[in-house]
Order: structure tokens, then C-alpha cells, then sequence
């Protein structure tokens, strides 16, 4: 019963909240996207169990992977997500492209625009 409730007010309460959020972001910066890192930690090898730290704060690994994209996924807006390069280590880091509500071709236009500008990207190393 729990889940429900809480499931019910992310959907009747958060939800119809954030679209307006994000509409008013576009339109009060004149921006046609946002580019953001598609992830604020980056990937850990497969061997590896970690928790994300955020400033400071640890998180599960899967809020810390998911706190960029889930937001704009969730409202419904159109979105991107390119590899970018690769980190120190070698893992791939990525940036996303976020557009308002219904302009699905800008994040696509910006994709095509920088598509190959990072090189190959090479597999990770293991």
C-alpha cells in the first residue's frame, strides 16, 4: 500500500510539477537544449560494487547514474545521450542533449553537429 501511495503522489503531484519546470528553463533562457554529462559519476568496471559520491554524498550507483537523465525522461521531454570520450581510467563518459517538449529535432540536429568530434572511441580496458 505504501508503494501506491507514493507511486500515486510522484505521478499525480511531482510529474504535472516538473513538465512546467522544464518549459519555463527553455523558454525563460531562450535556450533550445541543455547539455549536461549524461551521468555525474562515471562507470565502474563490472568487477567492481560502488556507491556514487556527489559532492561529498554517497548514493546508491544506481541514483548517482540515474540523476541526470531520470528527470527528463520522466517528464517527457526529448533527449540524447552521446558518448563523449573516455575518463582516465578509460571508461566511457557520456553528455546528453535535452530539448523542451515537442522539439524533438533540436537534440538531434546537436547530435548530428558534433557526431565523430570526440575520435573513436576505443572499448574500456579491462
Amino acid at each position: 500500500m505504501r508503494v501506491q501511495i507514493a507511486t500515486g503522489k510522484a505521478r499525480d503531484v511531482h510529474l504535472p510539477a516538473l513538465r512546467p519546470l522544464y518549459q519555463d528553463y527553455f523558454t525563460c533562457n531562450r535556450v533550445a537544449a541543455r547539455v549536461i554529462p549524461a551521468t555525474m559519476v562515471p562507470p565502474p568496471l563490472i568487477v567492481e560494487e560502488v556507491t556514487g559520491s556527489i559532492q561529498g554524498r554517497n548514493l546508491p550507483f544506481d541514483t548517482a547514474i540515474a540523476r541526470n537523465i531520470a528527470p527528463g525522461s520522466t517528464a517527457g521531454i526529448p533527449g540524447l545521450a552521446l558518448p563523449a570520450g573516455m575518463t582516465s581510467a578509460g571508461l566511457p563518459i557520456g553528455i546528453e542533449f535535452d530539448a523542451p517538449a515537442a522539439s524533438a529535432r533540436s537534440p538531434l540536429a546537436l547530435g548530428l553537429s558534433i557526431h565523430g568530434v570526440p575520435g573513436p572511441i576505443q572499448p574500456p580496458r579491462i
